[in-house]
């Protein structure tokens, strides 16, 4: 996390220099693809299921990029700043992979390797329940927090708490309706 908060702070270094030269979509395309998003992306199932505490350092930097790109002051609440960008705050992403891995795994577009990574509810219980008729997971009991932040237990939850309309559209339209469902729930 360490390293990934350096890479962001340079980035937002960049961003904060070529403000005042650039118009503020060349400023949001900059974050996108080259300079923090990509960074953010990389593998955030793995690593964004920590603490809050171990990944406040990223999202006040994700604060602090999104404020830079809209000129905004730095005590300016940020929710409808992303919402108005259209860029997830950080564990709201972290979410949205979590979900796009199970959407992976449920229709075996994952390497082999995971073929029983994540049991379903109808493998686990020898008769019908209302979970098993469902595109569900089975959840272990977890007991220590190391096992909530365990992408076993983190991305199941997302999945299962997904409507069963959007587990059956196609890959894109599954991401983009994930992503904008978040993107409502922002205030704006």
């Amino acid at each position: 996390m360490h390293e990934l908060s350096k890479k962001v702070s340079r980035g937002i270094g960049v961003l904060s220099k070529i403000r005042y030269y650039v118009n503020r979509n060349i400023l949001h395309q900059l974050y996108n693809y080259s300079i923090i998003y990509p960074f953010l992306t990389y593998g955030p199932s793995i690593w964004g299921n920590p603490y809050i505490t171990t990944r406040k350092p990223l999202i006040t930097l994700q604060k602090r990029a999104i404020r830079t790109i809209t000129f905004s002051k730095p005590d300016e609440h940020s929710e409808p700043l992303f919402k108005e960008l259209e860029i997830l705050k950080l564990t709201d992403l972290v979410t949205l992979h979590n979900a796009l891995l199970m959407y992976h795994y449920h229709y075996n577009l994952h390497p082999s390797s995971f073929e029983i990574f994540f049991p379903t509810v109808a493998s686990v219980h020898s008769y019908n329940t209302r979970l098993a008729s469902k595109s569900t997971y089975y959840i272990n009991t977890i007991k220590t927090n190391y096992g909530k932040f365990n992408i076993r237990f983190a991305a199941v939850k997302v999945w299962n708490n997904l409507d069963e309309n959007i587990k059956h559209l196609p890959l894109k339209t599954f991401k983009n309706k994930v992503k904008s469902n978040i993107l409502q729930s922002y205030c704006s």
